[in-house]
């Protein structure tokens, strides 16, 4: 879905669909420009990210928070990460939280099923018609945390329904992890809705962090 509607936005650009499941790919060969990779998707960011364009855009389409198992992922070369519980003191800061599997947590401004193709107008939401409660990548930003620096990676409007950052937020957000010395909140948001996780990593070498 995200590549046929990417697809006539951005006619020049080289896009890769990252897919292990066969069934999943039925009828995307067939639309120019477009590789298939058979690959797990933390695994191929893993192999080929350093070598990406920093400007390169990077549209999660898979269950859960893309960001958060690379960088940890990357962590755990050079030290050990622990998941952190943190739900029950974050829960009376969030809007709509919901606890998910592996410490995942999912806030929304929307306590209703979202439309697939909505292009996420700046004033407005596009169901309500009405001020959003939050814009979500700031209000979490701005959370207050003592002892808890946070970190958002911003889903930017790619096209309806489709969000995604640079290889650059990434590089960026695994620099900033590997220098905090306590708990850390990550969070995956565009306008609307979020993903996140807490976490801590303790590394082999905590003079050089």
């Amino acid at each position: 879905l995200a590549a046929r509607r990417l697809r006539p936005l951005r006619p020049a650009a080289l896009i890769y669909v990252v897919e292990q499941r066969l069934e999943a790919l039925s009828g995307i060969d067939n639309i120019d420009g477009i590789e298939i990779i058979r690959a797990d998707a933390v695994k191929f960011i893993s192999h080929r990210l350093m070598k990406m364009d920093a400007a390169d855009w990077i549209v999660p389409a898979v269950p859960f928070h893309v960001a958060y198992h690379w960088i940890v992922q990357v962590l755990m070369r050079t030290g050990t990460v622990t998941t952190l519980d943190l739900y029950k003191q974050l829960h009376p800061l969030l809007i709509n939280p919901l606890q998910g599997d592996g410490g995942a947590i999912y806030t929304s401004n929307a306590d209703f099923r979202c439309p697939d193709d909505c292009n996420e107008p700046n004033d407005h939401c596009t169901i309500t018609g009405k001020t959003r409660p939050a814009i979500m990548y700031r209000h979490l930003q701005n959370l207050s945390l003592p002892g808890i620096s946070i970190r958002v990676v911003r889903s930017h409007q790619l096209a309806p329904g489709v969000g995604g950052y640079q290889v650059k937020a990434l590089i960026e957000a695994l620099a900033w992890a590997k220098k905090q010395p306590s708990p850390m909140l990550l969070a995956t948001a565009c306008q609307c809705h979020a993903v996140l996780h807490t976490f801590r990593f303790y590394s082999d070498h905590p003079n050089g962090r």
